[in-house]
């Protein structure tokens, strides 16, 4: 877990750039361990920080990571 003063967003990129290298943003989900996150920052800013981090990738990638994945791996669409 990351400490709270110290952690930067660019601390989180250097694993979320891994993720999406090798599992592909079809293949990943926002997922929350809310409520031990907030031993280094409250969900908002976690949130914050992870769509960020989408918005350079295309509509469709930000869109399957931030929900759609989610959606059809549980039959919700």
């Amino acid at each position: 877990e990351a400490h709270r003063k110290t952690r930067t967003a660019k601390d989180l990129q250097v694993y979320l750039d891994v993720r999406v290298e090798r599992f592909v943003p079809k293949r990943l989900m926002f997922g929350s361990d809310w409520p031990v996150c907030k031993i280094a920052g409250e969900y908002k800013q976690v949130l914050e920080e992870i769509e960020r981090f989408t918005d350079r990738l295309s509509k469709t990638e930000k869109e399957a990571i931030m929900g759609n994945t989610a959606a059809e791996f549980y039959g919700i669409i």
